[in-house]
């Protein structure tokens, strides 16, 4: 309680002397519209720093922009990736109700008085004897052996999160993704993979809930070439890198180097991120193909699913997705991949044994694509129990990426 509210003076004095530093000519008034039927709650939207100068003057200089509906304060995120002190987008959560509007202040305060949100989103990379020092950068591990990986890496990989679900990356050969469900809206993955306790078993927050294997679990990455699956990672030249988090959005990338498949050796990127207050995260993945006859996939385990779901009837996305009695602690687990349509090409079933990648539903994709990777557990929102929440879950978020909340300014 007193560690609160000291942090809370703290906040208070540096926002009061943000606020003092402005004028009233500092101030401008954006109008926020959601062309939806929905509610829209909690939901962070991406600014462009170019369309909001274009809309209320370029920022100050040393400044930064704070979002105030009335007497409060919205919770805002600035992307500054070159590093030059002038934010590339902005990110600010609203709420607004289906079909209408919300009025929104701009106000400049300076960079070093911007306030300190709580965290929705995080990203843990740390070695397993380090484990409070954060890694930028690092190099793979060459196993595929969780003996050997874990005994170097804290969850054997990176760990990213919200304030709904957890993932993590087998930071080896393997290259698989794993889903760490949550009960509660906490940042856990600091403190979790060391000591004694394991995450295979449930915890005051949730516990990892998918058994991978040989698949490519929660959205991992391959490629199909003339009939043939290929992990992408197995070989090669790997590498981590980070680029930011904060308390709406993270994001780090994967780099495939000199990865051997057949007779080709090809580079790929893999960029992955995640909002707050999604059930997914996003894939964004650039590979050097040399033609159309190499496909990009990703998919999730089918070791213990009833049945693949497939959607085609969205406007702009498609889906897969299987709901059935299969995380770890034998509770209901929805996983999906929403695509976009123009990046979707077909769909499969991999082998349930032999080399190589088994026991997944995949989709097969154009060489640059994104994606969002879906896990809705039951223990974590009971909506999930059944599979019409889960779906309208994906139905309903294809709809607010296809419309996106508006912004205008509106003349004084």
């Amino acid at each position: 309680m007193e560690k609160n509210i000291i942090r809370k003076a703290v906040y208070l004095l540096a926002f009061s002397a943000a606020l003092s530093s402005c004028n009233q000519k500092e101030t401008r008034i954006l109008r926020f519209l959601n062309p939806l039927q929905i509610d829209r709650n909690n939901e962070v939207v991406t600014i462009n720093c170019n369309d909001l100068s274009n809309k209320i003057g370029d920022l100050p200089k040393g400044m930064l922009p704070l979002f105030l509906q009335g007497s409060d304060t919205l919770v805002s995120q600035n992307i500054d990736l070159n590093k030059d002190g002038t934010p590339e987008e902005i990110l600010v959560e609203v709420s607004i109700p289906a079909g209408g509007y919300k009025d929104i202040d701009v106000m400049f305060v300076p960079a070093d008085g911007f306030p300190k949100f709580k965290e929705k989103t995080n990203l843990h990379f740390a070695l397993i004897n380090e484990t409070g020092k954060e890694l930028d950068s690092m190099n793979r591990v060459q196993s595929n052996q969780t003996g050997v990986t874990s005994k170097v890496l804290q969850m054997e990989g990176p760990g990213w999160e919200n304030d709904k679900v957890g993932f993590r990356n087998y930071f080896d050969l393997r290259n698989g993704m794993d889903i760490f469900g949550k009960i509660k809206p906490l940042m856990v993955l600091d403190t979790i993979g060391i000591g004694v306790y394991s995450y295979h078993l449930m915890s005051n927050w949730g516990m990892d809930i998918l058994k991978v294997s040989n698949s490519l679990g929660a959205g991992a990455i391959g490629m199909e070439k003339d009939g043939k699956l290929y992990r992408i990672g197995d070989n090669g030249e790997s590498g981590f890198e980070r680029f930011y988090e904060g308390p709406l959005k993270t994001e780090f990338a994967l780099h495939f180097k000199n990865w051997v498949a057949g007779s080709d050796s090809l580079d790929i990127t893999h960029y992955i991120s995640i909002t707050s207050g999604k059930y997914c995260y996003e894939s964004s993945v650039f590979a050097d193909f040399p033609d159309d006859s190499y496909r990009l996939i990703s998919g999730f385990v089918n070791k213990y699913a009833d049945s693949l779901i497939f959607i085609n009837s969205l406007d702009n996305h498609v889906f897969l997705a299987s709901h059935s009695i299969q995380s770890e602690d034998k509770s209901v687990l929805g996983m999906a991949l929403l695509i976009p349509r123009e990046h979707f090409i077909s769909h499969a079933e991999a082998p349930k044994t032999g080399e190589g990648i088994t026991e997944t539903y995949y989709a097969s994709m154009q060489a640059e694509t994104k994606f969002f990777f879906y896990a809705g557990w039951a223990l974590g929102n009971q909506e999930f129990e059944k599979a019409e929440g889960f779906l309208n879950l994906l139905k309903e978020d294809a709809l607010k990426f296809d419309y996106p909340i508006q912004i205008q300014k509106v003349k004084m």
